[in-house]
């Protein structure tokens, strides 16, 4: 029998949106930091050459707004959003590196870090796979384009002593890099690219390490609310329900259900034939589940589904549909079982009520089965 489990089946797409909404809100608080930073540069308080630091973070602004829009727009639980959004903190971290150079280095480990939080390796390389471009790129056009980077251009190979006269407090120099076109790119951004790869296992393995943690108490927490022979929840899951979730329900409609005659059937036929009765009519009632309609297994033979926000007319066309379904189940097996039902509906706050109430009618139906000469 397959279980659909619909409390987890979309949960993959809402952890991918909640990383989405919190790589925008991280590339909305590194402009805030750039705000700062351009603040403390307009009052003079850093020293930045104005023109340098006002069209980075003219830039930076333009693609902030864009990584917010895109994500409003598009939609947060969309599975390529995840890969626009990190390409913009790129081209954010490219923008910075460009016309701050030396003084935006770290900045390229933050797309790094927002993609190990997706649990997806090919997320982390392809966002790796950009840093390198982008590392590249800012590191050649920085040299020509960005705030001057003394050590770019005349490769200091020693100590400050080498360079620097006490005496005179005077700094003297080799001639300016001749090759900037070749040594650059060996000497700065194959190193960084370096490190970040080394940042990429330490990290990786710490985001992997957390989610195979997560997956395991999510799956121990399953274990301990779900039935194990039909797979609905159990009755802890559903005690659990009642006290938390239900009364936040304007209505609910409650079905209720007796897998008539098991006693009989395991004293007769065995206990294999019984445990045949409870999986069919579990697997009947679990093929209703949706994320509003639960399923529960509270006794040995008793079952609930409990509809949220529903009236009779939903609660008559569901019961319907499972007659038909039972009836097919039915025919493919060598027995053929019965199960009383009984439904009622009312307010959320009272679903103790409600499924008392269709308790009730539930029992008036076995009883008829009964008085017609069944066991």
């Amino acid at each position: 029998m397959k279980v659909i489990d619909y409390g987890m089946l979309s949960n993959m797409s809402i952890l991918e949106a909640k990383a989405n909404r919190y790589t925008v809100r991280c590339q909305i608080n590194s402009f805030l930091i750039m705000t700062a930073v351009w603040l403390l540069n307009v009052f003079n308080i850093f020293i930045i050459d104005s023109e340098l630091m006002n069209v980075s973070y003219l830039i930076s602004m333009a693609i902030t707004l864009t990584c917010w829009l895109v994500c409003r727009v598009g939609g947060a639980e969309k599975s390529w959003m995840k890969y626009v959004l990190l390409f913009l903190t790129v081209l954010f971290s490219t923008t910075l590196g460009t016309f701050l150079t030396y003084q935006a280095v770290l900045v390229a480990v933050i797309p790094l870090c927002l993609s190990m939080q997706y649990y997806k390796r090919k997320v982390v390389y392809y966002t790796y796979g950009l840093t390198i471009v982008s590392i590249l790129f800012s590191t050649m056009a920085g040299y020509f384009m960005g705030l001057c980077d003394a050590n770019m251009l005349v490769l200091t190979t020693g100590t400050l002593s080498k360079y620097v006269t006490p005496e005179t407090e005077t700094a003297v120099f080799d001639a300016i890099n001749a090759n900037p076109w070749g040594t650059l790119p060996l000497y700065y951004a194959l190193p960084r690219c370096m490190i970040l790869f080394a940042v990429i296992i330490i990290g990786s393995h710490a985001a992997h390490a957390s989610a195979k943690k997560a997956i395991q108490e999510a799956e121990l927490r399953k274990l301990s609310e779900t039935d194990g022979m039909t797979g609905l929840y159990n009755k802890n899951k559903y005690m659990a329900m009642v006290e938390t979730h239900y009364p936040t329900v304007d209505r609910v409609g409650v079905i209720y259900w007796d897998a008539d005659g098991l006693k009989m059937l395991n004293d007769t036929f065995g206990h294999e034939v019984g445990d045949s009765l409870i999986t069919t009519v579990g697997m009947s009632i679990q093929e209703l589940c949706t994320e509003s309609r639960h399923g529960y297994r509270v006794g040995g033979d008793e079952f609930l589904l409990i509809l949220e926000h529903a009236d009779e007319t939903e609660i008559r066309r569901v019961l319907e549909a499972w007659k038909k379904r039972f009836a097919k189940i039915n025919q493919q097996g060598k027995t053929v079982f019965h199960a009383s039902v009984g439904y009622a509906t009312g307010v959320g706050a009272r679903v103790e009520e409600v499924v008392k109430q269709a308790d009730e009618q539930m029992y008036k139906e076995k009883r008829k089965w009964k008085e017609q000469g069944n066991v």
